[in-house]
Parts: structure tokens; C-alpha cells; sequence
């Protein structure tokens, strides 16, 4: 998948690396969870290169000053990822 960045209000998020979008009603933040990269590196026991699986942490964004606010900015990315996905598939 070729990387969609979006913006929003005083966000930006590639689009390809979403997981998955979610609300958290007690900070009043949206929460992007990330998928999974993938580095090489050197075992140190055995000297042989391997992938290691990395999870990234899940990323919020600033507080909004009101869940109305926060529910608008949730819709509108939520909107823009499913058409990302409908065009990227």
C-alpha cells in the first residue's frame, strides 16, 4: 500500500500504518493503534541476521476541549481510512 498522509485540526497520519482508530471518552483523544514493522538486526548469540517484529506503541492525539469536538475529528478520519482501504484494498 502506497502511504495516504492525512491531516486533521493538529494531527497527521499515514493512512497505510493504521490498525485501527479509537476514542477514549476520559482524556477526550483519539487513539491510533499502529501495525506492527518489521527491522533486521544481528543475534548476538548465534551472529546471524534476523527480523524482529516490532508493535508500535498506540499514538493519541492532543485533548479537544469537548467530545463533541473529538467525536467530529473521529468521524471525519474514520471516513477518510475507509476510503483509503476502499481504494487500496
Amino acid at each position: 500500500m502506497k502511504p495516504e498522509i492525512y491531516y486533521g485540526g493538529d494531527f497527521s497520519v499515514d493512512l497505510s500504518q493504521v490498525k485501527a482508530i479509537k476514542k477514549d471518552y476520559d482524556t477526550k483523544t483519539i487513539i491510533f493503534e499502529l501495525k506492527t514493522r518489521a527491522e533486521f538486526g544481528i543475534n548476538p548469540f548465534t551472529q546471524t541476521e534476523e527480523m524482529i517484529l516490532v508493535s508500535e506503541t498506540p499514538v493519541s492525539t492532543m485533548p479537544y476541549t469537548s467530545t463533541d469536538s473529538m467525536n467530529a475529528y473521529y468521524d471525519e478520519v474514520v471516513e477518510a481510512w475507509k476510503e483509503y482501504l476502499k481504494e487500496n484494498g
